[in-house]
């Protein structure tokens, strides 16, 4: 049997990866040059293109506060690369000119493009945001970061209307994203379900829920304060791992605004219920006369049932009984950090203490970390009357109390028994100060995550003039345990009410568009079937890693006698996979008898033959092909397929034999939608009855292990034999090589 030389094909997934290949005279010759843009009907993207990032945002430019959305969903796609034989794929199709148009799309859809050149494989990916997001400035970003994603809520005072959702790279290009219908605050990850979101949202019907939100930030649950749902507000909620919820509100009487904790159950009832108003002294408050006296901001549950709160207009945190224990009853103040009635003496703190504080939380070493604000008068229709000369003074716990527009995060070694409180570390960026809003959030690796609200220089503008500016200096960052900001962004004209940092896997499977023949449909012999259409998309934020299909692009679907399945796999960089399928049949034309027969047909020898090819996808069917894997990478997959037709004369079945997994590489294989590994390694794999001519189709997919190093290999073969005659086989094989 005539056999087709082999041929080495390099496939390089890593996103970024530049492969130096040689000219013949043995020089280096330069990598190819990519360049994509995307461009549209009042459409801006960022940060600037570069050929070594994978994501990018698609924005809209020119918007205001009541500007409607200016897109219509549609982008036009221009990829390039300077070697002349690249392919170039555009959400899996290939692009057959320079450019495209992408249509349909909605907020957190991304368009992705893969260029193909001999400098590997680039995979690019840009997600479509909401028309009122801001284009993050990341204005510092430097190693020492600690792993994961940035979770914020914008919201802007001049917006009621918009808000949105993200979960920011620490390019500031979001993962996953959601536009929502006003302020959002609060978005982290649920402590009930680490696959499940939390945020504050505004529901139908007036006021603020805290909802329960899936990977894609769909709602699935909701909570609110029994008795009193509207009065749900919006700083801070818990979910508690046993189902339940701790929450607080702002509830009016007379005049004045109280305080109310709750913890509500997965039922919707209260099992527990504070008010401020049997334990804070209205006259007490450190602002303007306001409704407002307590205005709590923060909660957090202890190990012991305990709840520390924290209430910005008394300066105070304090810990809360919802049990019996230690002579304190369910409701009972067990101590007050701060505010005019402060039990703890402090040591090493040149400020005096908390003031104006958010976000307190007690670590697991026993320490005492928040976001203290600082404050100063900024007038009576500054927030509500939410400002006021709110800073105890230096020395003098019981002095009247003072400005101080510096914000800092500071951490107590908090001795509850002998009750003091020291200074252990206090990070400022003085003169950045934030009167409003803001968190901090220790990281394991002792980094810690600050949401900075709208904080800016407030240096030289006189009291009782608005300050910070609009436009934030810093709306959120990332400190070094040794004080250093190794990450900082800002969002122009929006704030996020706090910043957190959480692991964010990409859980979200890939969609497939498939187009072709009829799924299920039946065709006679000769029909002219439709061509094999399809494309791949990924909202998940690993990016679209491959989009493979049994028939290529604009194909004729296969028109030979017998069932066929035309399969396109779709799957991305965190390894989900979503198949879709179209199954059909084609019946073969009947033969009509010769009635009488002239003469008896020549008896010919009945030939048992299978033919096996494999290519690359997209490439030429071949006797052998090569695959490359990048080992900066452990993941990396690289896909094959294979084919094995009847060449023989008469019908017959074929028995698949392939090399199974080694340290360095797993090898995975897929038949007719499914995954057949374990036969093909076994060898008890049979195909379908095929008739001469006919053809079965595999695909040969694999993974670099993290075992393999750099010139690591595997070759790897599959074999077909005939069921008929088994001494009648033939077979491929592929050379795995990992590469730097």
């Amino acid at each position: 049997m005539r056999r087709s030389p082999s041929v080495v094909l390099c496939v390089s997934l890593a996103i970024g990866g530049v492969a130096i290949t040689s000219s013949p005279d043995g020089v280096a010759a330069d990598p190819p040059v990519h360049q994509v843009t995307i461009t549209g009907t009042r459409v801006s993207t960022w940060p600037a293109y570069d050929a070594d990032q994978g994501r990018f945002a698609i924005g809209a430019t020119a918007m205001s506060p009541t500007t409607p959305d200016p897109r219509d969903g549609t982008v036009h796609v221009t990829a390039t690369s300077t070697d002349p034989a690249a392919r170039i794929r555009v959400d899996g199709v290939p692009l057959t000119a320079t450019s495209t148009d992408v249509t349909g799309l909605e907020v957190g859809d991304e368009v992705n493009v893969q260029i193909t050149d001999s400098a590997g494989t680039s995979n690019q990916s840009w997600v479509y945001l909401p028309a009122h997001f801001p284009e993050v400035d990341v204005v510092t970003d430097q190693p020492g970061q600690a792993p994961g994603y940035v979770f914020v809520g914008f919201q802007s005072f001049l917006d009621a209307q918009h808000g949105s959702l993200a979960v920011l790279d620490h390019r500031g290009v979001p993962r996953i994203v959601r536009e929502t219908d006003g302020p959002s605050s609060d978005f982290k990850v649920s402590a009930q379900d680490p696959h499940q979101f939390t945020a504050a949202l505004r529901v139908p019907g007036g006021g603020y829920a805290i909802q329960v939100l899936d990977d894609q930030l769909r709602v699935v649950d909701t909570y609110r304060l029994d008795g009193i749902p509207l009065d749900t507000d919006s700083h801070d909620a818990e979910l508690l791992p046993d189902g339940r919820a701790l929450l607080m509100g702002y509830h009016a009487r007379a005049g004045l605004i109280d305080a109310v904790i709750q913890i509500v159950g997965p039922d919707g009832k209260a099992d527990f219920t504070w008010s401020s108003k049997n334990h804070l002294d209205p006259a007490e408050a450190y602002i303007a006369p306001n409704g407002d006296y307590a205005h709590i901001n923060a909660l957090q549950m202890l190990d012991n049932g305990d709840i520390l709160a924290s209430f910005r207009n008394q300066s105070t945190i304090m810990r809360i009984s919802t049990t019996y224990h230690d002579g304190f009853e369910p409701g009972d103040v067990v101590w007050r950090l701060g505010g005019p009635h402060n039990d703890f003496d402090l040591f090493g703190d040149p400020l005096g203490g908390p003031c104006a504080q958010h976000m307190p939380r007690l670590l697991p070493n026993g320490h005492l970390l928040f976001f203290d604000n600082g404050s100063r008068d900024e007038g009576p229709t500054y927030l509500g009357g939410q400002s006021a000369d709110m800073c105890p003074t230096p020395g003098d716990p019981d002095g009247p109390r003072v400005a101080r527009p510096v914000t800092r995060v500071v951490e107590y070694d908090l001795d509850q028994d002998a009750m003091t409180a020291a200074v252990v570390s206090s990070f400022d960026a003085d003169p950045r100060y934030a009167p409003f809003a803001g968190d901090a959030q220790r990281l394991d690796d002792g980094n810690t995550m600050v949401g900075w609200s709208q904080a800016g220089d407030c240096t030289g503008v006189a009291a009782a003039q608005l300050c910070p500016p609009a436009d934030p200096e810093v709306t959120a960052s990332e400190v070094s345990a040794d004080g250093t900001e190794v990450w900082a962004m800002r969002s122009p004209a929006w704030i996020t009410y706090r910043a957190f940092k959480f692991e964010a896997p990409d859980r979200i499977d890939p969609e497939v568009t498939l187009e072709g023949p009829t799924d299920g449909a039946t065709y006679a012999e000769g029909d002219v079937l439709p061509p094999v259409t399809f494309g791949c998309t990924d909202r998940g934020g690993a990016n679209l890693d491959a989009c493979a299909s049994t028939v290529a692009y604009g194909a004729a679907a296969p028109s030979a006698p017998g069932p066929h399945t035309v399969s396109v796999t779709a799957t991305d960089g965190a390894g989900n996979e979503t198949v879709r399928s179209i199954r059909y049949t084609v019946t073969p034309t009947p033969v009509p008898p010769v009635d009488p027969p002239i003469d008896p047909p020549p008896s010919t020898p009945t030939v048992w033959q299978p033919d096996a090819r494999i290519r690359v996808a997209g490439g030429a069917w071949k006797q052998s092909a090569t695959v490359r894997l990048d080992t900066s990478r452990p993941g990396r997959t690289g896909a094959l397929d294979v084919q094995v037709r009847n060449a023989g004369t008469a019908a017959d079945r074929f028995t698949l034999r392939g090399g199974p997994a080694s340290p360095a590489f797993t090898v995975r294989y897929v038949g007719g939608g499914r995954d057949i590994t374990r036969g093909v390694t076994s060898g008890r794999f049979v195909t379908p009855l095929l008739r001469p001519g006919q053809t079965y189709r595999v695909r040969l997919v694999v993974t670099r292990t993290d075992r393999a190093r750099a010139s690591a290999q595997r070759r790897v073969s599959l074999v077909a034999s005939s069921r008929e005659h088994r001494s009648k086989r033939d077979g491929v094989s592929a050379l795995v090589r990992a590469v730097r």
